[in-house]
């Protein structure tokens, strides 16, 4: 809840409301759609400025950004004092405390206020379980509204609540007696805003409770003691409210908490492809580009709880057949909302995939929240199953950048990795089947680009479901036997930054040393070797050939091998590593060659 010290300024309220004597009445209303016409706040009070108010509208759209609000109120001054002091916070912790919650309530606002703040960013991320409404007063007191205008005014605000958060219920208070006299006309006023909001509620999603003969003594006025103001209540008034209005509160978070779960990243109904590590407590760690995971699920609400190394790392997320969205994981592990809002529990499948590469960050994915639904059976992955061993270039460094950007405009990023567009999965696509990315940006057979002999190069990483430098963590190559392997190194042996060319006698034995190490887990199976469509023979050392050359040998002295010539793809104006549409030109290059050498 948000606390403000508010004393001072509820003493001027006070004041300058009890100083408005006009009885409301219909004659005096500036118009008819006054109360349903959102607006902001223009009248400066002494007790608040225009600017406060939307600083603390925009205090309420920072908290909208949470996921995990089960509790949340909406209305004017009287739902705000929770927060005011004097007992009333109190009161707040004593029957709401356990609930996680917030108070979108703003002092002086009147329905159309509070409509326009619904309207402009309090959806968020918000799916609460219960919405606590109370607002009307201040149309009566502000701008003398009859009650069918406030009637009108509190039936939009409900609908806009219904539109932000679909899967709420919502509790309507009534509008609270004001004025000290049982004989003051605003009684009858307040009665009828009441009776009709009342008939608001199907007691199923929208319920009605009114409180207001709890605030009157026999004759019909206001004890003082529960409304010092004869407006606001006192701890006292507040907690006969609660009272009220907690046992329902309660039971509903209660119930909602019953029906939700947590399922771990690891869980068996979800399909993971790529490969990836599992923490004790069953947790997702990711550092290959292309793991996917895949969930079908009927819930109303779906959330991933995940995180990334160093808070630059990207997932994907496709939700059906719709276009996939970047997500950025954080540094700190969040709550990420996949689905909100799925009141009918329809089926949906949710494909999470991995952007980044190793040294981008690894990334971890606890566990997925659902609420009011569960896990339901997904077809199993294809039988066939593809490994690709590369560089950057598989990974796909660049490969989603924006195609045709002005030069102004390449301004590179994490967000431009994209493994989807890899011809690896492309071509996997293609001839469905499984596909792991086994790559690492900068690394080649024996050497980095920068000439690294030392660091983790393919024959080493291909070891690892997570190859980082400092304890990388085993693959189990019993995991995922390929029926086809794709090796496409050497455009980082042959940089120019590495070097001389590698000599050839020692290139060769150390790829037909990798190869054997790959037929010895998984058998002889198809092998097609490739030199990469950046490689250019435009210098004295003709990089490209002499690769190309070293390829040939290699096909000659093994089993199953397959030499496939690359085409040139060197980038555009942006960046040298192949786009998307390269990268599709490239899947299209293997296609034929893979079809015929498996029979595909």
């Amino acid at each position: 809840m948000r606390f403000l010290c508010r004393l001072l300024a509820l003493w001027a309220l006070t004041h300058f409301l009890l100083a408005c004597q006009t009885t409301p009445s219909s004659n005096m209303a500036p118009g008819a759609n006054a109360s349903t016409t959102p607006v902001t706040r223009t009248k400066e009070f002494p007790w608040m400025s225009v600017s406060r108010w939307y600083e603390m509208h925009s205090e309420d759209v920072a908290l909208a950004q949470r996921n995990d609000i089960e509790l949340l109120f909406v209305g004017d001054s009287i739902t705000e004092s929770w927060d005011w002091g004097e007992g009333r916070d109190e009161v707040y912790q004593r029957y709401f405390g356990d609930f996680e919650a917030a108070n979108f309530a703003i002092g002086g606002d009147m329905t159309q206020n509070l409509l326009w703040r619904l309207q402009h960013n309090l959806r968020g991320n918000l799916a609460p379980t219960a919405v606590v409404m109370m607002i009307g007063v201040n149309n009566f007191l502000h701008e003398q509204h009859s009650p069918a205008q406030v009637i009108k005014g509190i039936q939009a605000d409900l609908a806009q609540v219904h539109d932000n958060y679909p899967t709420a219920k919502v509790l309507m208070i009534g509008v609270l007696p004001f004025r000290q006299n049982g004989d003051h006309p605003s009684r009858q006023h307040v009665r009828q805003v009441n009776h009709a909001a009342a008939k608001m509620a199907d007691n199923q999603k929208v319920f009605f409770i009114d409180v207001n003969s709890e605030f009157l003594d026999q004759q019909g006025d206001i004890p003082q003691a529960l409304m010092a103001d004869y407006i606001h209540p006192t701890a006292a008034g507040l907690e006969i409210i609660a009272k009220k209005i907690a046992p329902i509160i309660n039971q509903w978070i209660m119930q909602a908490r019953a029906e939700t779960q947590k399922v771990t990243a690891s869980d068996a109904n979800i399909n993971i492809m790529g490969r990836s590590a599992t923490t004790e407590t069953q947790a997702r760690i990711l550092a290959y580009p292309g793991v996917s995971l895949k969930l079908r699920t009927n819930a109303q609400r779906v959330s991933m709880h995940a995180q990334s190394q160093y808070g630059n790392s990207y997932v994907e997320v496709q939700i059906d057949d719709q276009p996939a969205q970047a997500i950025q994981l954080p540094k700190q592990a969040q709550d990420i909302v996949l689905v909100s809002n799925n009141t009918q529990n329809t089926s949906h499948d949710i494909l999470i995939r991995n952007r980044s590469e190793t040294w981008n960050g690894i990334s971890t994915i606890d566990y997925f929240t659902l609420q009011h639904g569960s896990l339901l059976e997904l077809a199993p992955l294809p039988k066939r199953k593809i490994l690709i061993v590369g560089d950057s270039i598989s990974c796909g460094e660049a490969a989603a950048r924006p195609l045709h950007m002005s030069h102004t405009n390449c301004k590179k990023d994490e967000s431009w990795w994209g493994a989807t567009q890899t011809y690896g999965m492309q071509l996997a696509d293609r001839v469905n089947a499984q596909v792991q990315l086994v790559c690492y940006g900068g690394r080649g057979l024996t050497r980095t680009w920068q000439g690294d002999t030392k660091a983790i190069n393919a024959p080493e990483f291909y070891d690892y479901a997570v190859p980082t430098d400092k304890q990388p963590i085993v693959w189990d190559q019993s995991l995922y036997h390929p029926d086809l392997a794709i090796i496409a190194l050497g455009t980082n042996d042959f940089s120019a930054s590495a070097g001389q060319v590698p000599d050839k006698s020692a290139y060769v034995s150390a790829y037909l040393r990798f190869i054997k190490k790959i037929q010895r887990d998984h058998g002889i199976i198809p092998i097609i070797i490739s030199d990469g469509p950046l490689l250019a023979d435009d210098d004295e050392h003709r990089r490209k050939s002499t690769l190309q050359d070293y390829l040939r040998s290699v096909e000659q002295q093994s089993d199953n091998v397959h030499f496939i010539a690359a085409h040139l793809y060197p980038g555009d104006h942006c960046d040298f590593h192949p786009n998307s549409q390269q990268h599709q030109a490239m899947a299209e290059d293997l296609l034929p060659d893979v079809k015929k050498i498996m029979q595909w």
